[in-house]
């Protein structure tokens, strides 16, 4: 009798890079808690609270993150996946949330900064031992002003 024949035995085992290894930083959970800013006259400002939390898919690849998070009483849910491209040699994160957005970032990073790049917001988050903090920023025509900032703390 001929063994059967599966074509994923065949391919090559492949593991996480050192690149995938410097996403650990984020992993946890997290309490962050922030303001956002007024950045055109049909915004306010308030206060921002919730959790985060992020985590490996198996295989450590993909660094997957789910929030829940409140501006004053708004809740804001959503879940993002962080991928690693090792022909680019560059990281992407896509997210999804509650109120039906997807968005896109390019990543770079540089020891305990991370810098994220979207069509019409970025971030940086600078991490210390057991806390971040995110700075967004939104483009409104051609110039880009602060849309919020967000501190966290490790809880887990």
């Amino acid at each position: 009798m001929e063994t059967p024949h599966y074509p994923f035995e065949e391919k090559p085992i492949i593991v996480p890079t050192r690149e995938h290894a410097s996403l650990e930083a984020f992993v946890g959970k997290w309490a962050i808690e922030g303001q956002s800013f007024a950045y055109s006259a049909d915004t306010s400002p308030s206060k921002i609270k919730g959790i985060v939390s992020y985590e490996w898919l198996v295989g450590g690849f993909f660094l997957c993150y789910k929030w829940d998070r409140y501006f004053d009483f708004e809740n804001h849910q959503g879940l993002g996946i962080i991928s690693h491209d090792e022909n680019a040699h560059s990281f992407a994160i896509t997210n999804y949330d509650s109120q039906g957005n997807i968005k896109s970032y390019q990543i770079s990073h540089a020891p305990d900064t991370w810098k994220f790049k979207g069509e019409k917001e970025r971030a940086t988050f600078k991490f210390d031992t057991d806390s971040f903090t995110e700075t967004w920023e939104i483009l409104i025509g051609k110039t880009w002003k602060p849309l919020c900032e967000i501190k966290a703390r490790k809880i887990e």
